[in-house]
């Protein structure tokens, strides 16, 4: 009897552990993903992507790394996962729940999203705000285009993160046609200030710079050689000419 007991206990146990451990392989599966929920409205407006049938985090995770186009994987069901092309932002909060994918993206969190923004006379279409949206479909609708005030160039956004905050990374993304480059992303000029100006950023601490153009699939990332504190960022042309970005992380 304390044989069949001992034996009890020990498969007791032994089941207990497995739990954990197959709990702990789950929890180690999301974290290397960051989990942001988005609205299906968003997989409608020109996005690739493609449907598997994948049983775990780490599968999704591993089919999305094989493409270059996939940026961001949903769970559709419990065995199935969406691989897209949507860019969505680490920080990203949909602004209607209810129709939403729970996914994941490998993008981390970061200040952009949801602050204000101003710029230098822009178009009827690629408002400033997208910039801050926290998604970007590829779209042109989807991107950010402005001008300059004057001949002399100098189109211009100025990113406002509400308080003074430490900055070590701004991202950019320009909007491309497939295969190209873009004369609208090039003599780029990222600056750092603690006073909101319009244009005129001399005041500011430079960032970063970017000579370009800008090429299709690129992502630019400009890095200070240490970090920068200042509640405004500006995203300014230096030569003449518009100025169009398709996606912006500050972190």
């Amino acid at each position: 009897m304390r044989v069949v007991a001992a034996a009890c206990v020990w498969l007791a146990l032994w089941a207990w552990a497995s739990m954990l451990q197959g709990w702990a392989a789950a929890g180690a599966e999301e974290m290397q993903w960051r989990r942001v929920v988005v609205e299906e409205s968003w997989f409608k407006k020109s996005v690739l992507q493609t449907s598997q049938q994948l049983s775990s985090v780490t599968l999704c995770g591993a089919a999305c790394m094989r493409h270059d186009w996939c940026r961001l994987w949903c769970r559709t069901a419990p065995t199935h996962c969406l691989l897209t092309s949507l860019i969505v932002s680490g920080s990203y909060q949909p602004s209607e729940a209810h129709d939403a994918l729970t996914c994941y993206t490998s993008r981390e969190s970061e200040m952009a999203f949801g602050a204000n923004i101003t710029s230098s006379p822009g178009l009827d279409y690629g408002l400033p705000k997208n910039l801050v949206g926290g998604v970007y479909t590829n779209h042109f609708r989807s991107s950010s285009l402005v001008t300059s005030a004057t001949e002399s160039g100098g189109a211009w956004f100025l990113v406002d993160l509400g308080v003074s905050r430490t900055i070590s990374e701004v991202l950019l993304i320009p909007h491309l046609r497939s295969g190209t480059t873009s004369k609208r992303f090039q003599d780029i000029e990222v600056k750092v200030g603690d006073v909101q100006e319009a244009g005129n950023f001399t005041s500011y601490t430079l960032l970063g710079t970017f000579k370009g153009p800008g090429m299709d699939g690129q992502e630019v990332t400009l890095r200070p050689h240490a970090s920068i504190t200042g509640r405004y960022v500006s995203i300014q042309r230096t030569s003449s000419g518009y100025l169009q970005i398709g996606h912006l992380e500050i972190r």
